[in-house]
């Protein structure tokens, strides 16, 4: 019997195993590390797995030795996968490793090597180069003059592995970026971007046996870099009758098409329409669109698109089953400093449910990542254009307010 290994090192881990396990098809063994063993547990989803063990730095030579364990000789049918962005880039490697792929798909974790994979495509990506610390440490004035000489101010940092917006900044002026360079964290590598403005989107792509089957494009409510600066972020499924749509799913398969392709996966991939029109690519990953998207996506398509990436990938039979529901839409709200004073109810003609991660009173310490998060608004309508009035109003809306501490 076929054995299915599944890594998961991301620090909050909501895979529902009940939807993938199939014991007349395969066996799921899990390579976790401990706080995600203890969620599972907390879950009651542990005995879904024949076999569970726990790395908490997922060094490619512990997980060859934990790989091996598992799988006993090389005879043995198995595969190795995950819907995970920490794991993505590591679980391509060891696929190679044993064979079960000859493609790491790294330009789909990698900023710099995906957009090296566009550059003979007529896909826009933004000027960028990749910093260059050793570079930086010989000569820092020069280095800088060089970097502000081929992106133009203002100009966007980010490392080139990390989702979320982590470690990203922005970038306003020369002496901004000398004070980046003091402060950046140097166990990371970084890519420094020429900043694009305009509305952003995102292109999930639902991908078997290297074709594309279904397509969902959404628009984001904010960059998730501007949470930290107390902006909410959100996302809204769009009608596939929209200009919009049409145009950023033809962009997104010219994009995947120069790329090539994962074989099984959801792709997502994230682009900018500027204020002429133009689209503009951001990055792409070959794993589903996290946050509250899969609650949308539930809402709207009728399937849990985090257990559809693992089942396209471990289940030659499998195909979503779409069933178009009610367009949808979430926003989330960042933590403010001070102390909460009050909640405000949404005046919004959508179907709605709220939470709240505090309480009246609670002492709160502004956001400093996405997932510090306030409180969260899941809503819904079958007319898309009242959802988009509701969405951009959420955008200016005090769910809750605070008071200085």
């Amino acid at each position: 019997m076929k054995k299915v290994i599944l890594l998961q090192n991301h620090p909050v881990f909501t895979l529902d195993i009940s939807k993938i396990t199939n014991p007349e098809k395969y066996e799921l063994y899990l390579i976790s590390t401990e706080i995600c063993v203890e969620q599972l547990k907390n879950r009651d989803q542990h005995d879904f797995f024949k076999g569970i063990h726990v790395s908490n730095n997922f060094d490619m030579t512990e997980l060859i030795g934990i790989v091996n364990a598992i799988t006993k000789d090389n005879y043995v049918n198995f595969d190795i996968v995950t819907s995970s962005e920490q794991a993505m880039d590591i679980c391509g490697k060891l696929r190679v490793y044993f064979n079960l792929d000859q493609d790491d798909l790294e330009r789909y974790a990698n900023k710099i090597t995906m957009k090296e994979s566009l550059f003979n495509s007529d896909v826009r990506c933004p000027k960028y180069i990749e910093f260059n610390d050793a570079e930086f440490l010989i000569s820092p004035t020069k280095y800088l003059e060089k970097i502000s000489k081929e992106i133009p101010f203002p100009m966007f940092a980010k490392p080139i592995n990390q989702a979320g917006s982590i470690g990203s900044a922005l970038i306003k002026d020369h002496e901004e970026l000398i004070k980046w360079c003091s402060q950046k964290d140097n166990t990371k590598l970084f890519e420094i971007d020429e900043y694009v403005e305009g509305v952003l989107y995102h292109c999930d792509s639902f991908i078997k046996n290297s074709k594309t089957f279904h397509t969902q494009v959404s628009m984001y409510l904010n960059p998730c870099f501007d949470f930290t600066l107390g902006k909410p972020v959100g996302s809204l499924t769009l009608p596939s009758d929209t200009e919009d749509f049409k145009r950023i799913k033809e962009f997104t398969e010219k994009a995947l098409q120069a790329m090539v392709m994962p074989k099984n996966a959801i792709t997502h991939l994230e682009v900018i329409k500027k204020a002429d029109g133009e689209l503009v690519f951001v990055e792409v990953a070959a794993r589903p669109p996290a946050s509250m998207v899969p609650k949308t996506y539930k809402k709207h398509l009728g399937i849990s698109i985090m257990e559809s990436h693992i089942l396209l990938q471990i289940d030659d039979d499998y195909l979503p089953n779409i069933n178009y529901g009610p367009y949808s839409a979430f926003v989330i709200y960042p933590k403010l400093k001070g102390i909460v004073s009050k909640f405000n109810e949404p005046v919004i003609s959508s179907s709605y449910e709220v939470s709240y991660n505090m309480k009246l009173g609670d002492e709160l310490t502004a956001a400093e990542k996405v997932r510090d998060i306030a409180a969260s608004i899941l809503f819904s309508n079958d007319n898309p254009d009242e959802l988009m009035r509701d969405y951009l109003s959420l955008n200016i809306f005090q769910l809750y307010e605070v008071i200085a501490n």
